[in-house]
């Protein structure tokens, strides 16, 4: 296994971070949205730490970046990967009616699937469904910050304001 280090600053961190961890196969496809509680998310407990301690094996992390936010960091990634990886497996097999072959990337699911969708299938996930399209089609401002957020963009824009004012255009 090749070790990197790497600096959470850097905007390549989610690019190389998701390179190598690939899906999330590990985590249960049983796992669903609960109710949040203080300090909990929605994944299990247990799929969380074994996560962070997989994910340190990848990662040396230089020594002023503390585990808390490395740990904070990994599980909003993951949090992505995995419902991204969810929403495939409901587009490409219980939207379609087909079963996986499960082998490959498929065979640590082979336990937790007829739960899965069971649980897609339900009409409480298509009460669901429905109440998020309607809230998506709400939507009149959408991100276009890209990753750094403010803080990328706050130096950005003080400089084409800074270049306006230096070619004779002020605001009104």
């Amino acid at each position: 296994m090749s070790h990197h280090v790497v600096d959470l600053r850097r905007s390549d961190l989610v690019r190389s971070s998701t390179e190598r961890t690939g899906p999330p196969h590990r985590v249960r496809l049983r796992v669903r949205p609960l109710p949040r509680r203080h300090g909990s998310g929605f994944v299990e407990r247990a799929d969380k730490f074994g996560f962070e301690d997989r994910l340190d094996l990848v990662m040396l992390l230089f020594e002023l970046v503390s585990q808390r936010r490395v740990k904070k960091w990994a599980l909003k990634k993951m949090v992505v990967q995995f419902n991204g990886y969810k929403k495939k497996l409901d587009t490409l097999f219980v939207k379609e009616k087909k079963t996986p072959d499960f082998n490959g990337p498929y065979e640590k699911i082979k336990d937790h699937w007829e739960e899965f969708v069971k649980y897609k299938t339900s009409e409480r996930a298509k009460k669901r469904s429905v109440t998020n399209k309607k809230n998506a089609a709400n939507k009149m401002h959408f991100h276009t910050m890209g990753q750094g957020g403010y803080k990328a963009g706050r130096p950005k824009w003080e400089k084409w304001e800074n270049d306006l004012i230096g070619n004779g255009i002020h605001q009104r």
